[in-house]
């Protein structure tokens, strides 16, 4: 634009020249979807012309990453909820001069679902049971359970076995019939199912003798259960247990753990007789300092005796079979003899031997005369 004066003094006219630009004002326009489930991240988008904006909501709702920008996200706010609807203003920023310019949007919150379920506690080997307690405002149209691997199932109630003890994540996802979804993940409780076994070292019909060797991996075992297959019991976790007779008996134990766990085994076990413990000893009686053969007599119906063990009561044992052994003083000796067979089984036998000091013979007597007591 040039602009010129007008002199009617007689002088020569002036100029000067004026450049004016016309920006084009903004234009904003707010793309968005007009319907979110509750708790959803809904997408914002304007298409500015100036590439620049701010977000405001008229509710109690977020923005994110940050309310500035064409492109944003928000998540509704309890207030919104009870409101149905909440909304979004978006005001355009680095307008070159010109006016703000702003455009609206409403969105409508839809209530999603709430999932929610318990389970029972149970122990390796049993299933589980599950029980939904998802509400929704509208139906609950879809069930998706995750146990473990890929194990799914789309009931409500579902019951599972899981192949492992210890600490189970299971998820749970339900959609609503206005296609919202809601997903939990909860942590279930599966015990470990004990091992049960035992043996017996001492198989013996007198008194046989059972070893508990049941394991559990996740607590103790506090419950210990035998059946003798005689018509006899015990609660003891290493009990003894005499039998009327020999033969085989199938021995049942049940151990349960703390948690309430159980198992059993049963395991066919023979049981023996005793062996027979017996001995002799030459000389009986015998002479003080003098050696005297033990000799072992001891006979066993069920196996071959193996082991040895002798006490003469002279401070001295002896476990070889038929052993030798002397005496430094006179009297009475109970010399005791356990005897154990291949079996495990033993007896026990004691008898009395008698030491005395041997005659005295006269130094000054010789028979032959040759003054010499041969």
């Amino acid at each position: 634009m040039n602009i010129t004066t007008q002199n009617n003094s007689g002088c020569p006219n002036a100029e000067d020249s004026l450049y004016i630009f016309f920006n084009p004002a903004p234009t904003v326009n707010v793309l968005s979807v007009d319907t979110t489930c509750a708790g959803y991240e809904v997408l914002l988008q304007s298409n500015s012309s100036t590439g620049n904006g701010w977000w405001e909501t008229l509710g109690d709702g977020d923005f994110m990453p940050s309310d500035t920008g064409v492109a944003v996200y928000y998540t509704n706010g309890p207030g919104d909820l009870a409101l149905d609807s909440v909304l979004i203003v978006f005001h355009s920023l680095d307008n070159g001069g010109c006016k703000t310019v702003f455009d609206t949007t409403t969105i409508v919150i839809i209530p999603s679902p709430i999932v929610s379920f318990t389970a029972t506690e149970v122990c390796l080997g049993s299933a589980t049971l599950f029980t939904n307690g998802s509400t929704s405002i509208e139906p609950i149209t879809d069930y998706e359970w995750l146990f473990e691997s890929t194990q799914t199932s789309t009931v409500p109630n579902p019951s599972h076995t899981f192949s492992t003890e210890g600490i189970q994540p299971v998820q749970l996802i339900v959609t609503s019939l206005n296609g919202c979804i809601d997903t939990l993940v909860q942590d279930v409780q599966v015990y470990d199912s004990p091992s049960a076994n035992f043996v017996s070292p001492e198989p013996c019909a007198y008194g046989a003798v059972f070893i508990d060797s049941s394991i559990v991996s996740d607590t103790s075992i506090t419950i210990w259960a035998w059946d003798f297959g005689d018509g006899s019991s015990s609660t003891e976790q290493n009990p003894e247990h005499p039998f009327n007779s020999s033969g085989l008996y199938e021995i049942t134990l049940t151990v349960t753990s703390a948690y309430g766990c159980s198992n059993s085994i049963t395991i066919s076990s023979e049981i023996y007789t005793k062996p027979v413990a017996a001995f002799s000893a030459n000389p009986n009686p015998g002479e003080v300092s003098e050696d005297i053969q033990f000799t072992d007599e001891s006979t066993s119906s069920n196996s071959i005796i193996d082991t040895w063990i002798w006490d003469f009561q002279n401070g001295d044992t002896s476990m070889v079979q038929n052993p030798i052994s002397s005496y430094e003083d006179a009297g009475n000796f109970d010399v005791m003899l356990i005897v154990f067979d291949t079996e495990g089984c033993r007896d026990t036998v004691v008898n009395q031997i008698n030491v005395m000091y041997g005659p005295d013979v006269p130094t000054a007597f010789s028979p032959n005369g040759d003054g010499a007591n041969d």
